[in-house]
């Protein structure tokens, strides 16, 4: 089921990924750094104000929703409550910033950024209920109208001349467009009646792994503003490009793994199956680390050599010097979030997932101060890669504690071999001129997945086998 889900979400992901890919593309042609940089820190400022808002709710509805299924279901009360009494509040504090600011240009930003975070808390509530009730057909029409009304939209303002105004009112398009879909679908459903004992225990899940999700955005997200505040906003418009084109390139990926996989895995112990929790568990891992190094290697070769003819060149100077840092942390804090997580949220001991966390956002804001200074960009992923580490070491021993069975050591082993023999040979193919390159990741990737087979890595040889009629 895991496979199946997962494929679903991976096509949802991709198509939204590739929209999403493109409009980073478009942004870099028709926005000069300083407008991209803006645009991109109004989003950021706005994602984590969201998070921190409804980040308790969506952690609780994934939680608690595969064991609430009845027709009354409590938590589209807490969802009424939410909508009604505490999101109005965050919405207040985000106007309070527009008191700091001197531009004309960042209060219409201050004034979009108010619908956007009305519209994207409601929507992230939203996907969450379709994860939770195994919608992913729903999902996937969801966020496919969204990327492309954010596509379409931002082409045209942009192109017009609007600039960060204009990318920020398209994003601003695509969720009021999404909006008007799921807020039809949920409507029956809907109901002030709270149960307040039952939102006590969502809030008391929730508010430790929304403050982790808000520290995790922090720690992803403050060298940016580190970046705008040292080296200026056109470096910081640089950097957040090169950054968001390489984490949109993984992300489509690895979160349709961690969408298909978390609501199978509670389910699964909700049912007391453990051994088919394990398996699901088995196979997240896997999935993670061979998706990782099976797109990250390549697009670590290629993009480089390909990035001038889809970037502007303002943007591309600093690709490839960036690239490997920036794939390196993104696949710890990948392996953290996505999989290694999971025992503490299935366990309810969020509070811990909390402390490493803060921890690793002292140290990375520590070291960006630090060494953005004296090494530019270079410092920033630098800083990024230290924190990430420190963070997954911290969460991997916590989680061993928790449930031991979720490790699987052989089949880690077994993937990084093939990374090794796929990182072996596309160094050694020809790589002179830009097909060769293709040519060289392609031959590397199909001999990875073979050998990956061939050591049947989360008993994915025999399942295949077994499906296509040869058992034994």
């Amino acid at each position: 089921m895991l496979v199946r889900h997962g494929f679903v979400y991976l096509v949802t992901r991709f198509v939204a990924g590739l929209m999403n890919f493109l409009t980073i593309i478009l942004y870099t042609h028709l926005l000069v750094p300083q407008q991209y940089s803006r645009y991109t820190l109004l989003i950021t400022g706005v994602g984590l104000i969201s998070h921190l808002a409804t980040g308790w709710l969506v952690e609780g509805i994934i939680r608690f929703c595969p064991a609430s299924r009845q027709s009354e279901n409590p938590i589209f009360g807490v969802i009424h409550f939410f909508r009604t009494r505490v999101l109005p509040i965050f919405l207040f504090i985000f106007l309070l910033s527009a008191l700091f600011l001197s531009s004309k240009e960042w209060l219409v930003l201050v004034m979009f950024g108010l619908l956007i975070l009305w519209f994207q808390s409601l929507q992230d509530i939203s996907l969450s209920l379709l994860r939770a009730y195994l919608r992913p057909d729903l999902l996937m029409i969801l966020v496919f109208v969204r990327s492309l009304i954010t596509l379409s939209v931002g082409w045209v303002t942009t192109y017009l001349g609007f600039g960060a105004v204009g990318a920020s009112g398209a994003y601003l398009a695509g969720l009021v467009v999404a909006y008007v879909i799921y807020s039809t679908y949920w409507k029956d459903r809907e109901t002030s009646t709270v149960d307040t004992r039952f939102m006590r225990q969502v809030f008391q899940y929730g508010i430790p792994l929304s403050l982790n999700t808000f520290l995790l955005q922090i720690l992803q997200t403050a060298d940016r503003f580190i970046i705008a505040l040292i080296l200026g906003e056109d470096s910081s418009g640089i950097y957040a490009a090169i950054y968001d084109i390489t984490q949109q390139t993984l992300g489509l990926f690895v979160l349709s793994v961690s969408n298909a996989s978390v609501p199978l895995v509670i389910a699964a112990l909700q049912q007391g199956e453990e051994k088919k929790a394990q398996q699901y568990l088995r196979e997240n891992i896997s999935l993670i680390m061979t998706i990782f190094i099976l797109v990250g290697v390549f697009f670590w070769k290629v993009a480089p050599l390909v990035g001038t003819y889809f970037i502007g060149s303002i943007y591309a100077e600093n690709f490839a010097l960036l690239i490997p840092f920036i794939l390196f942390s993104l696949l710890l804090i990948g392996l953290r979030t996505h999989h290694f997580l999971i025992p503490i949220m299935v366990n309810k001991t969020t509070s811990q997932a909390l402390i490493s966390t803060a921890g690793a956002v002292v140290i990375n804001i520590l070291l960006n101060f630090s060494l953005i200074k004296n090494f530019g960009l270079l410092g920033a992923v630098f800083s990024a890669v230290v924190s990430a580490s420190i963070l997954l070491s911290i969460t991997v021993v916590q989680s061993i504690k928790i449930m031991p069975s979720i490790h699987f050591i052989k089949d880690a082993v077994c993937i990084l071999a093939c990374g090794l023999i796929y990182v072996a040979v596309v160094a050694a193919l020809p790589s002179g001129q830009t097909w060769q390159t293709l040519m060289s990741g392609a031959i590397g990737g199909i001999l990875f997945v073979a050998g990956i087979l061939v050591l049947d890595v989360a008993g994915w040889r025999r399942g295949l086998w077994n499906r296509w009629g040869y058992r034994k």
